[in-house]
């Protein structure tokens, strides 16, 4: 069994928000580059059950605030496998997906897609506050200066999934 520490802590936190960012643009780092980094984490922190394909999908439903931020995770790797990112516009096509960052524009429509991908080995993460009611695995929070995040480790499990305890670590919330 590990041991984790404040130490070790800090050094996960250091590691989720650590983020390639081009010369030039550290002082000035936005809150979805910030929330396109703890996508990639969280892809690297989770544990599928089957074992993850290549190419690797991260994709976001609805309207998209990363303004092609995600775009700079294209050809990272997760598990050896090249990220991918794209835009489906159908539960169909976001069933290729293995991360999915759920932003419709209503929350009947979030209820809608989640209830189609939550029997799917696919990682769920929105920033709508009633996401966590549809069992979304991931629920990002931006907060004064800071962004957190819930778990909803029971919707990962249902599916074969879980996540890292570094990163179980530092969720504010656990379900």
């Amino acid at each position: 069994m590990m041991k984790f520490t404040f130490k070790s802590g800090c050094q996960v936190l250091l590691l989720l928000l650590s983020i390639s960012i081009h010369q030039g643009m550290a002082d000035n780092v936005g809150e979805y580059e910030l929330k396109a980094a703890f996508m990639y984490k969280f892809a690297q922190f989770t544990e599928w059950s089957n074992s993850v394909v290549d190419p690797f999908f991260i994709c976001v439903v609805g309207n998209d605030p990363f303004d092609n931020t995600l775009q700079m995770l294209d050809g990272k790797k997760i598990n050896h496998a090249s990220i991918v990112t794209q835009h489906p516009t159908t539960l169909e096509n976001a069933k290729n997906c293995q991360v999915i960052f759920l932003n419709p524009s209503n929350s009947q429509q979030l209820k809608q897609w989640q209830a189609g991908l939550k029997t799917l080995p696919i990682l769920t993460i929105s920033e709508n506050p009633e996401a966590w009611n549809f069992d979304v695995m991931i629920v990002l929070s931006t907060e004064p200066n800071r962004i957190s995040f819930s778990i909803n480790r029971s919707a990962a499990r249902n599916v074969g999934m879980d996540f890292r305890a570094q990163l179980l670590e530092l969720a504010s919330i656990l379900k």
